[in-house]
Protein backbone atom coordinates (compact mmCIF):
# COMPACT_ATOMS: atom_id res chain seq x y z
CA UNK A 1 0.00 0.00 0.00
CA UNK A 2 1.03 3.52 -0.89
CA UNK A 3 2.32 5.32 2.26
CA UNK A 4 1.52 9.48 2.45
CA UNK A 5 3.91 11.96 4.41
CA UNK A 6 2.45 11.68 7.71
CA UNK A 7 4.12 9.42 10.45
CA UNK A 8 3.25 8.50 14.03
CA UNK A 9 5.37 6.83 16.77
CA UNK A 10 4.40 4.46 19.82
CA UNK A 11 6.84 3.59 22.21
CA UNK A 12 7.04 1.11 25.32
CA UNK A 13 9.58 -1.11 27.32
CA UNK A 14 10.05 -4.39 28.26
CA UNK A 15 12.44 -6.13 31.26
CA UNK A 16 15.86 -7.95 29.74
CA UNK A 17 16.07 -10.07 32.22
CA UNK A 18 12.21 -11.72 31.32
CA UNK A 19 13.11 -11.69 27.50
CA UNK A 20 16.46 -13.58 28.64
CA UNK A 21 14.15 -16.26 30.93
CA UNK A 22 12.00 -16.95 27.54
CA UNK A 23 15.15 -16.87 25.36
CA UNK A 24 16.81 -19.64 28.03
CA UNK A 25 14.10 -21.37 28.47
CA UNK A 26 13.16 -22.34 24.32
CA UNK A 27 16.80 -22.39 23.31
CA UNK A 28 17.24 -19.49 21.01
CA UNK A 29 18.20 -16.08 20.69
CA UNK A 30 16.94 -12.38 22.40
CA UNK A 31 16.32 -11.48 18.23
CA UNK A 32 14.13 -14.44 18.11
CA UNK A 33 12.38 -13.79 21.24
CA UNK A 34 12.44 -10.30 20.18
CA UNK A 35 10.85 -11.82 16.59
CA UNK A 36 8.03 -13.64 18.06
CA UNK A 37 6.78 -10.79 20.38
CA UNK A 38 6.40 -8.51 17.41
CA UNK A 39 4.71 -11.63 15.52
CA UNK A 40 2.15 -12.16 18.61
CA UNK A 41 1.08 -8.61 18.78
CA UNK A 42 1.08 -8.06 15.07
CA UNK A 43 -1.13 -11.35 15.02
CA UNK A 44 -3.47 -9.94 17.65
CA UNK A 45 -3.55 -6.43 16.27
CA UNK A 46 -4.68 -7.80 12.60
CA UNK A 47 -7.28 -10.03 14.21
CA UNK A 48 -8.73 -7.39 15.84
CA UNK A 49 -8.67 -5.42 12.91
CA UNK A 50 -10.34 -8.40 10.88
CA UNK A 51 -7.13 -8.01 8.01
CA UNK A 52 -5.00 -11.28 9.78
CA UNK A 53 -3.80 -12.76 5.90
CA UNK A 54 -3.84 -16.58 5.64
CA UNK A 55 0.22 -16.44 5.05
CA UNK A 56 2.08 -15.39 7.69
CA UNK A 57 4.08 -11.39 7.73
CA UNK A 58 7.57 -11.50 7.48
CA UNK A 59 9.81 -9.01 8.67
CA UNK A 60 12.97 -7.70 6.73
CA UNK A 61 16.45 -7.97 8.99
CA UNK A 62 19.58 -6.96 8.99
CA UNK A 63 22.15 -9.83 9.65
CA UNK A 64 25.98 -8.96 10.73
CA UNK A 65 28.62 -10.69 8.88
CA UNK A 66 31.05 -9.40 11.36
CA UNK A 67 33.22 -12.52 13.21
CA UNK A 68 33.53 -12.31 17.01
CA UNK A 69 36.70 -11.41 16.98
CA UNK A 70 36.62 -8.50 14.07
CA UNK A 71 37.03 -5.09 15.76
CA UNK A 72 37.58 -3.30 12.89
CA UNK A 73 36.00 0.10 12.17
CA UNK A 74 33.32 -0.66 9.22
CA UNK A 75 30.00 -1.91 8.24
CA UNK A 76 29.64 -5.59 7.83
CA UNK A 77 25.78 -6.04 7.69
CA UNK A 78 23.34 -7.76 5.04
CA UNK A 79 19.61 -8.37 5.39
CA UNK A 80 16.90 -10.72 4.43
CA UNK A 81 13.09 -11.32 5.22
CA UNK A 82 12.16 -14.04 8.10
CA UNK A 83 8.65 -15.42 8.68
CA UNK A 84 7.04 -13.23 12.39
CA UNK A 85 4.61 -16.77 12.25
CA UNK A 86 1.49 -14.60 12.39
CA UNK A 87 -0.20 -17.26 10.35
CA UNK A 88 0.67 -19.83 13.65
CA UNK A 89 -1.48 -20.12 16.49
CA UNK A 90 0.20 -21.66 19.35
CA UNK A 91 2.86 -18.98 20.07
CA UNK A 92 5.45 -21.99 21.01
CA UNK A 93 5.11 -23.27 17.95
CA UNK A 94 5.21 -19.38 16.53
CA UNK A 95 8.66 -18.89 18.58
CA UNK A 96 10.07 -22.39 17.20
CA UNK A 97 9.27 -21.67 13.16
CA UNK A 98 10.59 -18.33 13.78
CA UNK A 99 14.03 -19.29 15.47
CA UNK A 100 14.58 -21.93 12.69
CA UNK A 101 14.06 -19.52 9.96
CA UNK A 102 16.75 -17.02 11.44
CA UNK A 103 19.30 -19.75 11.88
CA UNK A 104 18.72 -21.00 8.67
CA UNK A 105 19.14 -17.51 7.27
CA UNK A 106 22.04 -16.25 8.99
CA UNK A 107 23.68 -19.65 7.94
CA UNK A 108 22.84 -19.20 4.68
CA UNK A 109 24.40 -15.59 4.85
CA UNK A 110 27.42 -15.84 6.98
CA UNK A 111 28.30 -18.92 4.47
CA UNK A 112 28.52 -16.48 1.31
CA UNK A 113 24.88 -16.86 -0.04
CA UNK A 114 22.77 -14.46 -2.07
CA UNK A 115 23.15 -11.04 -1.49
CA UNK A 116 21.17 -9.19 0.85
CA UNK A 117 18.83 -6.05 -0.73
CA UNK A 118 21.14 -3.75 1.52
CA UNK A 119 24.26 -4.98 0.00
CA UNK A 120 22.93 -4.67 -3.65
CA UNK A 121 21.49 -1.06 -2.32
CA UNK A 122 24.97 -0.29 -1.06
CA UNK A 123 26.59 -0.59 -4.59
CA UNK A 124 25.17 2.92 -5.81
CA UNK A 125 25.62 6.30 -4.52
CA UNK A 126 22.77 7.51 -1.77
CA UNK A 127 20.91 9.78 -4.53
CA UNK A 128 20.57 6.70 -6.95
CA UNK A 129 19.12 4.69 -4.31
CA UNK A 130 16.74 7.71 -3.29
CA UNK A 131 15.71 7.54 -7.31
CA UNK A 132 15.56 4.29 -7.21
CA UNK A 133 12.76 4.26 -3.95
CA UNK A 134 10.91 7.02 -4.94
CA UNK A 135 10.10 5.75 -8.79
CA UNK A 136 10.07 2.47 -8.07
CA UNK A 137 6.35 0.60 -7.85
CA UNK A 138 5.35 -0.32 -4.69
CA UNK A 139 4.54 -3.92 -5.62
CA UNK A 140 8.31 -3.48 -7.14
CA UNK A 141 9.68 -2.91 -3.62
CA UNK A 142 7.74 -5.56 -2.18
CA UNK A 143 9.03 -8.59 -4.25
CA UNK A 144 12.65 -7.18 -4.06
CA UNK A 145 12.54 -6.99 -0.05
CA UNK A 146 9.74 -9.89 0.53
CA UNK A 147 9.33 -8.67 3.64
CA UNK A 148 5.69 -6.77 4.93
CA UNK A 149 7.40 -4.64 7.38
CA UNK A 150 11.28 -3.86 8.78
CA UNK A 151 12.37 -4.89 12.35
CA UNK A 152 15.45 -4.05 13.63
CA UNK A 153 17.35 -4.59 16.86
CA UNK A 154 20.14 -3.06 18.57
CA UNK A 155 22.30 -3.91 21.42
CA UNK A 156 22.98 -0.61 23.10
CA UNK A 157 24.74 -0.26 26.61
CA UNK A 158 24.95 -2.79 29.27
CA UNK A 159 25.60 0.14 31.83
CA UNK A 160 24.10 3.30 33.04
CA UNK A 161 24.61 6.52 30.44
CA UNK A 162 24.07 10.23 31.81
CA UNK A 163 23.38 13.22 29.71
CA UNK A 164 24.09 16.66 31.47
CA UNK A 165 24.21 14.92 34.84
CA UNK A 166 21.11 12.73 34.56
CA UNK A 167 20.52 9.58 33.77
CA UNK A 168 19.21 8.55 30.64
CA UNK A 169 16.04 6.19 31.93
CA UNK A 170 15.22 4.74 28.42
CA UNK A 171 16.37 5.21 24.56
CA UNK A 172 13.12 4.66 21.97
CA UNK A 173 14.90 4.61 18.50
CA UNK A 174 12.48 6.64 15.70
CA UNK A 175 13.45 5.35 12.49
CA UNK A 176 11.55 4.91 8.80
CA UNK A 177 8.68 3.58 6.79
CA UNK A 178 9.38 2.61 3.42
CA UNK A 179 6.71 2.03 0.42
CA UNK A 180 4.73 -1.12 1.11
CA UNK A 181 6.24 -0.97 4.35
CA UNK A 182 3.65 1.16 6.75
CA UNK A 183 5.36 0.04 10.11
CA UNK A 184 8.93 -0.51 11.44
CA UNK A 185 9.57 -1.91 14.81
CA UNK A 186 13.21 -0.70 16.22
CA UNK A 187 14.64 -1.94 19.78
CA UNK A 188 17.10 -1.22 21.73
CA UNK A 189 18.38 -2.11 24.67
CA UNK A 190 19.65 -0.11 27.78
CA UNK A 191 20.73 -1.27 31.09
CA UNK A 192 18.01 -3.46 32.44
CA UNK A 193 15.37 -3.14 29.39
CA UNK A 194 14.49 -3.23 25.80
CA UNK A 195 13.36 0.07 24.54
CA UNK A 196 10.81 -0.57 21.91
CA UNK A 197 9.84 2.35 19.22
CA UNK A 198 7.43 1.64 16.61
CA UNK A 199 6.96 3.82 13.42
CA UNK A 200 3.83 3.79 11.54
CA UNK A 201 2.19 5.28 8.56
CA UNK A 202 -1.14 6.55 10.68
CA UNK A 203 -3.17 5.96 7.31
CA UNK A 204 -2.27 2.26 7.62
CA UNK A 205 -1.93 1.26 10.89
CA UNK A 206 -5.20 3.35 13.18
CA UNK A 207 -4.36 2.23 17.17
CA UNK A 208 -1.24 1.89 16.76
CA UNK A 209 -0.89 1.76 21.14
CA UNK A 210 -2.03 -1.64 20.78
CA UNK A 211 1.07 -2.53 18.94
CA UNK A 212 2.99 -2.21 22.45
CA UNK A 213 -0.03 -3.54 24.71
CA UNK A 214 0.63 -6.59 22.29
CA UNK A 215 4.14 -6.88 23.01
CA UNK A 216 3.22 -7.02 26.76
CA UNK A 217 0.87 -9.49 26.61
CA UNK A 218 2.97 -11.64 24.20
CA UNK A 219 5.80 -11.54 26.87
CA UNK A 220 3.46 -12.42 29.64
CA UNK A 221 2.40 -15.61 27.82
CA UNK A 222 5.72 -16.47 27.20
CA UNK A 223 6.71 -15.99 30.84
CA UNK A 224 3.47 -17.56 31.92
CA UNK A 225 4.41 -20.99 29.51
CA UNK A 226 8.12 -20.96 31.33
CA UNK A 227 6.53 -21.13 34.60
CA UNK A 228 4.06 -23.90 33.97
CA UNK A 229 6.55 -26.26 32.43
CA UNK A 230 8.46 -25.41 35.09
CA UNK A 231 6.24 -26.69 37.76
CA UNK A 232 5.24 -29.58 35.79
CA UNK A 233 9.32 -30.54 35.52
CA UNK A 234 8.75 -30.16 39.63
CA UNK A 235 5.71 -31.94 40.32
CA UNK A 236 7.80 -34.87 37.77
CA UNK A 237 10.27 -34.52 40.17
CA UNK A 238 9.07 -34.55 43.43
CA UNK A 239 6.71 -37.94 41.80
CA UNK A 240 10.38 -39.58 40.70
CA UNK A 241 12.00 -38.64 45.06
CA UNK A 242 8.52 -40.14 46.11
CA UNK A 243 8.67 -43.33 43.84
CA UNK A 244 12.56 -43.67 45.03
CA UNK A 245 11.80 -43.21 48.77
CA UNK A 246 8.62 -45.93 47.89
CA UNK A 247 10.86 -48.57 46.54
CA UNK A 248 14.07 -47.97 49.25
CA UNK A 249 10.57 -48.69 51.40
CA UNK A 250 9.87 -51.96 49.56
CA UNK A 251 6.57 -50.79 48.90
CA UNK A 252 5.37 -50.13 45.38
CA UNK A 253 2.39 -47.61 44.45
CA UNK A 254 0.23 -50.06 43.86
CA UNK A 255 0.74 -51.91 47.35
CA UNK A 256 0.42 -48.85 49.64
CA UNK A 257 -3.02 -48.48 47.36
CA UNK A 258 -3.56 -52.13 48.45
CA UNK A 259 -2.79 -50.88 51.88
CA UNK A 260 -5.13 -47.92 52.11
CA UNK A 261 -7.81 -50.17 50.29
CA UNK A 262 -7.73 -53.00 53.51
CA UNK A 263 -7.61 -50.36 55.89
CA UNK A 264 -10.46 -48.70 54.60
CA UNK A 265 -12.65 -52.44 54.56
CA UNK A 266 -11.80 -53.02 58.34
CA UNK A 267 -12.80 -50.03 59.29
Amino acid sequence: AEIGGSRGFVFGSLPLADIKIVKDHFGVTVNDVVLALGGSSLRDYLRRQGKLPDGSLRAYIAISLRAENDDTFSNKVTSTAVTLGTAIAEPEQRLRSIAAETAAAKKLARGGGNKGLMEILGLFPPVVVNAMVSLAPVSMIMRASNGNLLVSNVRGSPRAMYLGGARIAATYPMSIVTPGMGINVTCVSCVDNVDFGVTIAPELIPEPWLVIGGLHKALGDYLAMTRKKVRRANRAAVDRIRSKAERAAGRSKPDLKRTRARKKARN
